[in-house]
């Protein structure tokens, strides 16, 4: 597979913040999409391709290339559903603050992740995402589940500035035990905006 090189981690990480920052403004400038421009839309990402999921490496955000892979995506124009290969859930473990979850997580193998695009602006194209939750277990066979955040501007997906790229944020946001929450497990800064959840981003060419 292609090594992602570190300048271009940074080149696409600059390129996503400038995404964001310029489709998540609320209502202004958004066209809601008809049912046939939501598929069209779909259409325009949909396929297989090769992509790279870019992971910050500290609590600072500083940016190690060890911790950025590259994987494949697929995107199902008909129902808008995403599935990630080979998924590397053990590299979240760093920013687990409890040892207990974090150790349990560092042992998880890497998984298909999931989840499903809906269509928010026919002009850009843009999403936001509902990426599925990941479940696991400790030794005393307890079930554990990490959620992931949707429907903000920090789970969002759609092309960059330069429509080559499509870029898709996966942000986990806690670990939950049934419906008890047992350690808010990615608050941490992450570029520009403050203390926002644990961000990654997932990018393929067009």
């Amino acid at each position: 597979m292609k090594k992602i090189t570190l300048f271009s981690i940074l080149a696409v990480l600059f390129a996503a913040m400038s995404f964001t920052s310029c489709n998540t403004d609320g209502d202004n400038g958004m066209q809601l999409p008809t049912k046939q421009e939501a598929y069209n839309m779909m259409l325009t990402v949909g396929g297989s391709h090769l992509c790279g999921i870019l992971f910050p490496a500290d609590k600072n955000n500083n940016i190690l290339e060890k911790d950025s892979i590259v994987t494949s995506i697929s995107i199902n124009p008909s129902d808008s559903t995403y599935y990630i290969s080979n998924f590397p859930v053990k590299l979240l473990a760093k920013y687990v603050k409890n040892e207990k979850y974090s150790k349990l997580i560092s042992e998880v193998p890497n998984q298909t992740l999931s989840g499903k695009l809906y269509s928010m602006d026919a002009t850009t194209p843009f999403f936001y995402t509902a990426t599925n939750n990941i479940t696991f277990k400790d030794e005393q066979n307890n079930n554990y589940t990490m959620i992931f955040y949707a429907g903000n501007g920090y789970a969002a997906a759609g092309l960059d500035k330069t429509k080559k790229n499509f870029l898709l944020y996966l942000t986990p946001g806690a670990i939950y035990n049934g419906n008890e929450i047992v350690n808010d497990a990615f608050k941490t800064a992450v570029g520009t905006y403050g203390s926002v959840p644990y961000i990654m981003v997932l990018t393929f060419k067009k």
